[in-house]
């Protein structure tokens, strides 16, 4: 992630691994603004029922 600063965001795995996006019913995605230098970004993903 590029914020225009000498170093880059780093966004660490979530421990999901699909092979395609296919895979996956819904992806919600909500950043919170934690203070005023800091931000957490919180995921849920439900994958498609078989």
């Amino acid at each position: 992630c590029e914020l225009g600063e000498a170093q880059l965001a780093v966004m660490p795995c979530g421990g999901t691994h699909i092979r395609s996006l296919a895979e996956l019913h819904r992806i919600e995605v909500c950043l919170v603004q934690t203070d005023e230098q800091h931000i957490e970004m919180h995921t849920d993903v439900t994958p498609i029922s078989f």
